[in-house]
């Protein structure tokens, strides 16, 4: 028993212009449907983990160069989740996203270069080593988040 329906649907424009930036978007809407929404073992779904959701998606974006040399890139969304059945898998409260922020200045025979992002996603969770009465589901939704930063030069000898 097992099977999952997916109908998604996108659309993407220029958005919004704010300094020299100019911000595209991207925008998603996806209906669901899963006989097996706790991901077990296909001899271990019932009929309780069917389930319908909906992911509806928000995404700006835009690269910019704010002097010949630099280059500056922005990055960010959001990611809603509505279940008709699982209410505990819902994350309309706590949406999910994702920001980005990155340069690149090119200095003849150097490339200077830096990054800071953030993101809130979810893994799933097993629940086998935990005890659960009859019925429940034995996945679960762990929720994290990274921030990642980095820099560097990159040096040409040419």
């Amino acid at each position: 028993m097992g099977g999952l329906l997916l109908l998604p649907a996108t659309g993407s424009a220029q958005f919004l212009r704010l300094g020299p930036f100019d911000f595209d978007a991207k925008t998603g809407l996806e209906g669901i449907y899963t006989t097996n929404v706790d991901e077990v073992r296909p001899s271990e779904a019932t009929a309780e983990m069917e389930d319908y959701y909906a992911i509806w998606s928000f995404d700006l974006f835009s690269t910019t160069a704010f002097n010949p040399n630099t280059k500056v890139q922005l990055d960010t969304g959001i990611s809603i989740e509505k279940h008709a059945n699982r209410p505990d898998l819902d994350n309309s409260e706590s949406p999910f996203g994702r920001f980005l922020l990155r340069f690149d200045t090119d200095l003849n025979r150097f490339v200077v270069y830096g990054e800071v992002s953030y993101e809130k996603s979810s893994d799933s969770q097993t629940l086998d080593d935990i005890f659960i009465p009859e019925g429940y589901p034995r996945k679960g939704r762990r929720i994290g988040s990274t921030l990642d930063y980095l820099g560097g030069v990159d040096w040409s000898y040419d």
